[in-house]
């Protein structure tokens, strides 16, 4: 059921004018010379442009290959395609300071409160929580030790240490399961240069599987650790500024679609292949950690 509101107007010209307000919608009942007339307004077009182009950028854009096509392909087939306007490659800082400032039409990040309370989340998960089963960058000759590691606490027993990049949700998870690591400002292709060297002191970099085959490519100085697999239990999403409610619902009805259609899931598979057999998943020793109060 809807609900309405009567708002009288002061009319001239021996107008009498009522106003039924139905949510978004406006009805005016105009009263002129013995004749009544009607106008329906629809408030949310009238006072919200449609968006035109989405303003998007990336850390690496190889790796967010996949997220630009699934929100192209989620829209076209929604029926409401939009220019896509790339702004090159920001480090997470920068994006931050750009999405804040509106030069950004949209973020992709791991979900918290902090951000859902200074912006829109898309309610539509991006990764199917791929992004929190984490497997560990690490140098060649370390895999004897990791050999030995069943646990949280067989981790820290060993003096091994994480790097992440400074503010990520990863280093919170780490600091919430007392696990030791270290941040670093600036770009994350430091990070593994800095593991590849060996001078920084700590032992490996946390990557989601859906990312890590990739990067080891990029970096095939580093290994990919052989039997662990770290989860938590977050995904990526969507964030648009709270001024572009419009295009909130765009990506969310559009999403969705894709979600329910199989198009992510194809998607999926067109840019990381079969995760499970290619990190053999299944064998690997799980290790379960705890999620901080988001």
């Amino acid at each position: 059921m809807g609900f309405c509101f009567i708002v009288f107007q002061p009319c001239f010209a021996r107008r009498h004018c009522l106003s039924f307000v139905f949510g978004l919608w406006v009805m005016t009942l105009t009263y002129s010379n013995g004749v009544y007339s009607t106008e329906v307004i629809n408030q949310t077009t009238q006072q919200l442009p449609v968006p035109t182009e989405i303003k998007i950028t990336s850390t690496t854009p190889a790796s967010f290959a996949y997220y630009l096509e699934l929100i192209q392909q989620s829209l076209i087939k929604a029926g409401t395609p939009l220019k896509i306007n790339y702004q090159g490659k920001l480090n997470q800082q920068r994006q931050d300071k750009y999405f804040s400032e509106n030069k950004l039409s949209l973020i992709i990040r791991l979900q918290s409160s902090l951000l859902d309370s200074n912006y829109l989340r898309v309610n539509v998960g991006l990764t199917r929580e791929l992004i929190g089963k984490r497997v560990l960058l690490i140098s060649p000759e370390h895999q004897r030790i990791f050999d030995n590691i069943h646990t949280k606490q067989d981790l820290i027993n060993a003096g091994l240490t994480g790097g992440f990049g400074e503010g990520w949700f990863d280093a919170t998870v780490w600091q919430y399961n007392q696990l030791p690591y270290i941040e670093f400002s600036g770009d994350k292709s430091k990070i593994f240069n800095m593991l590849a060297s060996g001078r920084r002191h700590f032992e490996y970099f946390s990557r989601g599987v859906n990312e890590i085959l990739h990067e080891h490519a990029r970096y095939p100085d580093l290994a990919i650790e052989q039997h662990l697999l770290f989860e938590y239990h977050n995904d990526f999403f969507i964030y648009v500024n709270k001024d572009n409610p419009q295009l909130h619902s765009l990506l969310e009805s559009a999403l969705i679609q894709a979600d329910t259609s199989g198009l992510m899931d194809e998607l999926m598979m067109k840019h990381w292949g079969n995760l499970e057999a290619r990190l053999n998943l299944l064998q690997r020793r799980h290790i379960d950690l705890k999620m901080p109060p988001i």
